[in-house]
């Protein structure tokens, strides 16, 4: 799995740094010109948060096969958490910039916990997995 997660990491990167590079390009080709005014602005924010967001994919779906679903749905929660409170704090001070990084920030937040359950599952001796409360709810 980690040789695919590196793979993933780097396919994402890659895509985040090109549209990066050709964010006036890909604004002034997809969005109305009543639209295009900050949009630039937003791309490296957007485009990161998909990355991440892929990332998270390959630990989403490693917890189903464990049928650890609680542990989405909780990691889930704390990245819309974390999302809500620094979208009241970076709203703001940077408007719409504040809050696509605040959508990034939660989908960090979400992309580690997830880590940290899958990690700390494999873990024999720290395995969260045997604690009741992280069983598979039925």
């Amino acid at each position: 799995m980690l040789s695919y997660l590196m793979i993933l990491v780097l396919v994402s990167g890659c895509g985040v740094l090109l549209f990066y590079l050709l964010k006036e390009v890909i604004v002034r080709l997809l969005l109305a010109e009543t639209y295009r005014h900050g949009a630039p602005k937003l791309i490296l924010w957007l485009a990161g948060g998909y990355a991440i967001m892929s990332v998270s994919n390959v630990f989403v779906n490693a917890l189903y096969a464990y049928e650890r679903t609680a542990l989405i749905t909780l990691s889930y929660f704390v990245g819309v958490l974390t999302n809500l409170v620094l979208s009241f704090v970076l709203i703001p001070k940077n408007g719409t910039v504040g809050a696509a990084q605040a959508i990034l920030l939660g989908y960090i937040f979400y992309l580690l916990l997830l880590s940290l359950f899958y990690f700390l599952g494999q873990k024999s001796s720290l395995s969260l997995f045997r604690i009741p409360i992280f069983k598979k709810w039925t």
